[in-house]
């Protein structure tokens, strides 16, 4: 474990979570493969 380690978001004035079909939309520009797995729900998220 890193000492002083912080969340990134604590650097930023405005650090929102991202919907999930903004990142559906990103992941479908970038790869093909990726939105496929995005889409069908494969993806895993941590808890």
């Amino acid at each position: 474990m890193v000492e002083n380690s912080f969340s990134v978001g604590q650097w930023y004035e405005h650090f929102e979570q991202t919907p999930d079909d903004e990142v559906v939309e990103c992941l479908s520009r970038a790869s093909p493969r990726a939105s496929a797995v995005a889409e069908a729900g494969e993806m895993d998220y941590p808890e």
